[in-house]
């Protein structure tokens, strides 16, 4: 058995995979014959009826559950909810169907009503300016970050200066665009984000080693190639960190301004998932695809390999705990996200402005 002091390297059978993030906060689970038990002050994982690893309870965090199949009992689900460790359930390609937490975190209803109300005046319009013009602002800085350190400018790297100048551009045209409910500039909005994207992403395929046939952006159910399944598997992701700091906070994920309102959409953790994609995800499987030397290939299905897929998971979480400067601090890159949806709490309870995070590069 390997217990949580040796467990230096994730437990990976034909069949099943236990891992940590670095800190030993989040544990990922994949495979249908993994168990998780309650012993003492310890989750026990088992794999086929043998114990692989134990866990110090008050080391948890977040648990995912990645696959159908895992077992777990009402007194684990008891103990998780006491302490606070949340368990997500996700498809194989990352998105979220569920979460378990305590009952009783973050219910405000006095904040939810000024949520639903601020939607329909000139605050909703203003907070999605600043969330795509921060966006925006920090695929720039994601850009600038990768370029910096080549000494001799080529024609692609002149490329991505010109792609630079581009996006700074656009990001002034959103800041332009006037104070008005998103109803009535919802549409400009999302015309100034889609021309940063498509020279945002041209600029990004340039920047990898290997294209892996990426053209540009597919979305969920559309990604053909390794590139675009890594970004999806990526967000998905960041939608369960963004969607745990909401609950906390008391606000409605489901209530979002810039994504439109739908049956079960997580509206506004799309919205706040936004100033964090270039940082955390798109820079990761930059990293990822360009540090690789093994061939990274999608299965029959169009789904990621296992070991691209726990690696990917790896380097996310990683670039996750990493320090930014913040507020003139170091602050993991988790806990700025979760910083900054409590910032949007507080400006929704009191009308004031609410200002995106902003990468240093």
């Amino acid at each position: 058995m390997l217990n949580f002091k040796s467990f230096k390297e994730p437990f990976i059978s034909e069949e099943n995979s236990v891992n940590f993030s670095p800190d030993k906060s989040e544990l990922f689970l994949t495979g249908p014959a993994l168990k998780i038990c309650k012993k003492s002050e310890r989750l026990i994982i088992e794999s086929n009826g043998k114990n692989v690893c134990e866990i110090p309870l008050f080391r948890l965090k977040t648990i995912h559950i990645r696959s159908k199949g895992i077992l777990f009992s009402s007194d684990v689900v008891k103990e998780c909810s006491d302490r606070g460790i949340n368990m997500y359930f996700q498809y194989y390609s990352g998105e979220p169907y569920a979460v378990l937490n305590n009952a009783f975190i973050g219910k405000d209803a006095e904040l939810e009503r000024k949520q639903l109300l601020c939607y329909y005046n000139e605050f909703s319009g203003r907070l999605c300016k600043k969330i795509i013009g921060g966006k925006i602002n920090n695929q720039c800085s994601l850009l600038k970050y990768v370029i910096k350190n080549k000494k001799s400018p080529n024609e692609e790297i002149r490329g991505i200066q010109g792609t630079i100048r581009s996006l700074e551009i656009l990001e002034e045209n959103i800041n332009a665009l006037p104070d008005a409910p998103i109803d009535e500039i919802r549409q400009k909005i999302l015309g100034i984000e889609g021309s940063a994207a498509r020279i945002y992403w041209q600029a990004f395929a340039v920047l990898l080693k290997n294209s892996l046939g990426f053209s540009g952006r597919l979305g969920k159910g559309e990604a053909a190639d390794p590139v675009n399944a890594m970004l999806n598997y990526g967000y998905a992701i960041i939608y369960n960190h963004i969607w745990n700091y909401i609950l906390q906070s008391g606000l409605n994920p489901y209530a979002g301004f810039l994504h439109t309102a739908g049956p079960n959409k997580l509206s506004l953790v799309y919205d706040m998932t936004e100033e964090f994609r270039a940082v955390s995800v798109d820079r990761a499987v930059l990293s990822y695809i360009n540090n690789k030397k093994k061939a990274i290939t999608l299965n029959e299905e169009g789904l990621l390999y296992a070991e691209d897929r726990e690696g990917i998971t790896m380097k996310i979480i990683s670039r996750l705990e990493t320090p930014e400067t913040y507020i003139k601090k170091k602050q993991k890159l988790q806990n700025i996200m979760k910083m900054q949806i409590f910032s949007l709490s507080d400006a929704i309870k009191k009308q004031s402005e609410y200002y995106p995070f902003s990468f240093k590069w």
